[in-house]
């Protein structure tokens, strides 16, 4: 079962994160590869969230919540929260 020093493990992995924005001291990680490493390794879908949250807090991140909108050919559009995290480009290892 996967813990927190796993999930810091996978927040820092640069594989695991969006290098794009190069004027920020952040970088975004990348939720799906992340969630996948850790349910993976035994996590539900929740833990896997919580773990990630710890290990970006640990790491003296961020954790922003947003909600996203998706549209549908049909009916009312769909809306979903969830968290976009990010860790500071120094805690991310070198290839």
């Amino acid at each position: 079962m996967p813990d927190v020093k796993d999930a810091m493990e996978a927040v820092t992995d640069p594989a695991n994160v969006h290098v794009s924005d190069s004027h920020s001291g952040m970088r975004q990680v990348k939720e799906k590869k992340v969630m996948s490493v850790l349910r993976g390794g035994g996590a539900g879908k929740a833990e896997a969230r919580l773990l990630i949250t710890e290990a970006v807090q640990e790491l003296d991140g961020l954790v922003e919540s947003e909600v996203r909108t998706g549209g549908r050919p049909s009916g009312p559009d769909t809306k979903k929260a969830g968290e976009i995290w990010f860790v500071p480009a120094d805690a991310v290892r070198k290839y």
